[in-house]
Parts: C-alpha cells; sequence; structure tokens
C-alpha cells in the first residue's frame, strides 16, 4: 500500500510541475499578453500618462476661468497629490504660449491651495540603436527561457521515471517449461516405417 500511494505522490508533482509550467507558458504570455491583454477604465485623472494629465488640467483650469466654483474644481481633484498637481500646473505653466494660459493656471493653483512647482524640462532622448535592439530581443529571450524551462521540466520527468525504474525489484518472471531431451537414436529401437521416394524424368 505504501508503494501505491508513493508512486501515486511522484505522479502527481510530476503532473503539478509540468502543469505549472505549461499554464505559466500558456498563460502569461499568449492568454495574458496577445489575446486577452488588460484593459485600463474608468482611470482617475492622476492615474493617466503626463500628457493626459496636462491635458486634464489645462481644461480644468479653462472651466475654473468661466465658471469660478471652487468646490467644483476641488472635486475634480480629488484623490491627486498636491505635489504631483504642483508639478503638472507647473509643467503647463513653463510650456503655455500665452500669457491668458498662465493667469489661468495661476487661478487654479490659487483656489486650489496649490503651489505651482516650475520643472525645468527634461531633454528628449532619442531612442538608441541599442534600446530598440533590446526591446526585440526581450520577446525572443522570453520564448528561449520558456522552452528551457520546459526542456528541463521533461529532463526532470524521464531521470525520476529512470529513477523509479532503477528503485523497483525484479520481478520474478514465469519459468520456461522443461526442455525434454532428445531420445537417442540406439534408444528409439525399430522405426516404425521408411518412406522411399522415386523421382522420373
Amino acid at each position: 500500500m505504501g508503494a501505491i500511494m508513493e508512486k501515486i505522490g511522484r505522479e502527481a508533482l510530476i503532473g503539478f510541475v509540468v502543469g505549472l509550467i505549461v499554464g505559466l507558458i500558456i498563460g502569461l504570455p499568449i492568454l495574458g499578453w496577445w489575446v486577452f491583454p488588460v484593459q485600463w477604465y474608468d482611470a482617475d485623472p492622476f492615474d493617466l500618462r503626463q500628457s493626459s494629465q496636462e491635458a486634464y488640467i489645462s481644461m480644468l483650469a479653462d472651466s475654473y476661468t468661466l465658471n469660478t466654483n471652487v468646490a467644483l474644481a476641488r472635486q475634480r481633484v480629488e484623490g491627486w497629490d498636491p505635489k504631483d498637481l504642483g508639478q503638472v500646473i507647473g509643467q503647463l505653466q513653463a510650456t503655455a504660449s500665452d500669457g491668458a494660459q498662465v493667469q489661468r493656471l495661476d487661478n487654479l493653483a490659487a483656489a486650489l491651495g496649490v503651489r505651482a512647482e516650475v520643472v525645468p524640462p527634461e531633454p528628449a532622448v532619442q531612442p538608441t540603436t541599442a534600446s530598440t535592439l533590446v526591446r526585440r530581443l526581450v520577446p525572443i529571450l522570453g520564448i528561449v527561457v520558456a522552452a528551457a524551462l520546459v526542456i528541463a521540466g521533461v529532463m526532470v520527468g524521464i531521470s525520476l521515471l529512470r529513477e523509479r525504474r532503477r528503485e523497483e525489484p525484479a520481478k520474478p518472471g514465469r519459468r520456461p517449461p522443461p526442455v525434454r531431451q532428445a531420445a537417442k537414436p540406439e534408444d528409439a529401437g525399430e522405426p516404425l516405417g521408411r518412406f522411399v521416394a522415386s523421382y522420373s524424368l
């Protein structure tokens, strides 16, 4: 009974490991990235990328200039970190093309009680060939690593099977039936018959 439980335990462990590896290979890159990628919706403005945050604050400044409703303006930036909000307003002021836009942003910052921090614009970094090469190599390396994991899993499974076969005691086989000794010609006696063949051409 113990040998049966040990066999089931090993097979279950091998099945679990193989299932985990196959599940990771199929689940994450194939299903998670290609077939059913994550899609964001109902995001707050502070979770958006920088350009979308700037567009939102610019529209909020224009809206505040028209209606001067402080409560509504505060409701629209609720949950936004004041320091981050100040940096976005400062960035917009630094890149504003006219004085009226700067004034609208100043009025919004004063109404929200935020200090606009002018952040010097960072120089645009041109993508180098090395970075594009790395972007191309990452999926290839992922596939290679996944294949290596599958091969390693198969090799571990094969080695476990071989080890199990070595540990099993040899089963006694059936004995072959006893071979009859051929009778010696002198013990046989007189032959029962004699056949002679004749050929004619």
